[in-house]
C-alpha cells in the first residue's frame, strides 16, 4: 500500500534494484508531493489572485517547509544512529583520522559523509552516485553497490577469489610462523565464504558476528584496564607523543630498531678494523 509505483513493477530486473527501498522512496515521496503541491498553488494563485488561493500557498509552503526539515532531521538522526552503532560494536576505526585519533573533526567529518549518503538515497541509484564521486575525490576503488542481492553476489565472488588465492600458495617453503599465518588467512576467507552463504541464503550470520566481534573487543579492553591501560577510542596509547602520531611513530620506531641490529652486526667489525690499523 505504501511503497511506491516502480516497486510494483512485476519485472524481476526492476525488482533486483528496488528492494528494500520502501523507506527511501517514501522519504522522496513526501518531499515530492510537498514539492508538487506547492507549485500547483502557486501557480493557481498567479492566475486568480484571491484570498482563498493565497491562503493555499501559504499552507502549502508551510506543508513544504514542514516536510524538509522532518526530512533534515531524520537524516541527522539516521547519521548519528549509524555512528553509535560504530562505537557500540567496538567499530570506531571509521571515526578515526589518518593518525588513528578520534577527534572533533575526524567526527564531523564521518557524519557529513553518512549525512549525505543518506540524503542521496532516498533517490534511484542515488547512494551508489554518491560513493561514485566520493571514492573519486577520496582516491578510493569504487566497490558500493546498495542493492542487497547484486551485493551478496559481488561478495561472494571477491571472497571465493581471495580463498583461491590463498589456498594455492606453495607451503614448502614456508616456516613455521609464515605456514600459521597461511592457515589463520585461510581460514578467514573460509568464515568469510560461510558469512556471504549465509547472507544469500536469508540467514543474518554477519550481524551476530559483528556482535560476537564487538563482545570480544570489549573483553580486551576490560583486560587492557586490569593491566592500568587507560581506555581509548584512538589507535595510539595516550602517552605517544603529539608529534609522533599513527605511522610516522611506527616508522620512527622501525627506524631506530634497524639502526641498532645494524650497530650490533657492524660493532666486531669495527673494533676488528681498529685493532689491525692499531
Amino acid at each position: 500500500m505504501q511503497r511506491a509505483g516502480i516497486q510494483r513493477n512485476p519485472d524481476e530486473f526492476v525488482k533486483a534494484f528496488t528492494m528494500f527501498t520502501t523507506q527511501r522512496f517514501q522519504n522522496y515521496g513526501i518531499l515530492a508531493d510537498a514539492v508538487g503541491d506547492y507549485n500547483a498553488q502557486r501557480a493557481r494563485y498567479q492566475a486568480d489572485r484571491s484570498a482563498d488561493n493565497k491562503a493555499e500557498v501559504q499552507r502549502a509552503g508551510q506543508q513544504l517547509r514542514r516536510a524538509a526539515a522532518s526530512q533534515i532531521t531524520q537524516t541527522a538522526v539516521f547519521a548519528l544512529m549509524k555512528i553509535g552503532a560504530d562505537l557500540l560494536l567496538h567499530r570506531w576505526d571509521r571515526e578515526q583520522d589518518e593518525n588513528g585519533d578520534i577527534t572533533l573533526q575526524s567526527m564531523l567529518k564521518r557524519f557529513t559523509d553518512l549525512f549525505a549518503e543518506s540524503a542521496a538515497g532516498n533517490f534511484l541509484f542515488g547512494s551508489e552516485a554518491y560513493s561514485l564521486v566520493s571514492n573519486a575525490v577520496n582516491g578510493k576503488d569504487y566497490d558500493v553497490v546498495s542493492a542487497t542481492n547484486i551485493s551478496a553476489v559481488n561478495d561472494l565472488a571477491g571472497d571465493v577469489t581471495k580463498w583461491f588465492t590463498e589456498w594455492r600458495k606453495d607451503t614448502s617453503e614456508m616456516n613455521e610462523t609464515a605456514l600459521q599465518k597461511h592457515h589463520e588467512k585461510l581460514m578467514q576467507r573460509t568464515m568469510a565464504l560461510v558469512e556471504d552463504g549465509m547472507e544469500i541464503a536469508g540467514v543474518p550470520y554477519g550481524n551476530g558476528k559483528k556482535l560476537v566481534d564487538a563482545i570480544r573487543g570489549y573483553v580486551q579492553d576490560m583486560e587492557n584496564a586490569a593491566k592500568g591501560e587507560k581506555f581509548t577510542f584512538n589507535s595510539l596509547p595516550e602517552s605517544a607523543p603529539a608529534s609522533m602520531t599513527g605511522c610516522t611513530m611506527h616508522m620512527q620506531a622501525a627506524m631506530q630498531t634497524k639502526r641498532r641490529l645494524l650497530w650490533t652486526s657492524c660493532r666486531p667489525w669495527a673494533r676488528e678494523m681498529r685493532y689491525t690499523n692499531s
